[in-house]
């Protein structure tokens, strides 16, 4: 999912993320925690995806998976497979 920003009603901008890849994906476990975060306590998973190279794919989209929604926070080229496959580091807060 990638970031998009439109007006609303009022001429505010309003941010939302839109659909712009269906991919298969391999989803590995990494971590989880939790953290305090503004007084409340929120569990913090981290995982790792790794799919098909997707050309102009970046730290600022998202990743929804079975209904869930991760942040990518790295994206590791494989050093096995030239543009083959890539591996997103994702994090889930909850």
């Amino acid at each position: 999912y990638g970031h998009t920003v439109a007006a609303d009603n009022y001429g505010q901008p309003t941010h939302n993320y839109a659909l712009l890849h269906n991919a298969w994906a391999f989803m590995r476990e990494i971590s989880g925690s939790e953290k305090n975060i503004e007084n409340k306590d929120v569990g913090v998973f981290r995982v790792e995806f790794t799919i098909r190279h997707i050309p102009n794919l970046n730290t600022k989209m998202q990743i929804r998976y079975n209904s869930r929604r991760f942040d990518i926070h790295h994206i590791k080229r494989s050093e096995y497979s030239r543009d083959d496959y890539i591996t997103l580091l994702c994090e889930e807060v909850i």
